[in-house]
């Protein structure tokens, strides 16, 4: 859960940084950007995989409570 939480908290920094202002406004491109970074980083490969899917659980939560309109991780690729 600490992970889930940290990586949610991580890349909502990097989508403000990137001009997102709510949850309505997060984008895929915020996502993959957040992901592209961790990899240029050097971050694991089962890194990567946990916290994409720690985003696309923390975007089907704003889903599901009418925080956003559509969950924009659903076409997030698996990290390779």
């Amino acid at each position: 859960m600490t992970a889930y939480v940290a990586d949610t908290h991580a890349m909502l920094r990097h989508a403000a940084r990137r001009g997102v202002t709510g949850p309505g406004d997060l984008d895929l491109a915020a996502i993959r950007s957040w992901l592209a970074l961790m990899a240029t980083l050097g971050r694991a490969r089962s890194t990567l995989a946990r916290r994409s899917s720690s985003v696309k659980a923390f975007t089907g939560y704003l889903v599901d409570r009418g925080l956003a309109p559509t969950d924009v991780a659903l076409r997030l690729a698996r990290p390779k």
